[in-house]
């Protein structure tokens, strides 16, 4: 929860990389971070190593909806820029 609460609140995170290979993520944990990634406006790169990770189906959904949302906020900011040239 303290990694999610982090990634939430940082200004100036730009890319997230969390190496899970292995391990079992559980779905408040797996939410909160699917939730901070998304609502982290300044994050442009995120990739987690989940081979042979386990996650609950709540983590699946959260994280397939953060990724979705990421890439329609960078489709949305790219838009904004081509515009503004």
């Amino acid at each position: 929860m303290a990694l999610a609460e982090a990634v939430k609140h940082n200004a100036v995170l730009q890319s997230f990389s969390w190496a899970a290979g292995g391990t079992q993520v559980g779905d408040i944990t797996g939410v909160a971070l699917a939730e901070a990634v998304k609502h982290n406006a300044v994050l442009q790169s995120f990739s987690w190593d989940a081979n042979g990770t386990q996650v609950g189906d709540r983590t699946d959904i959260a994280l397939r909806e953060c990724v979705e949302q990421m890439l329609l906020r960078n489709k949305a900011q790219g838009a904004v820029k081509r515009k503004a040239r």
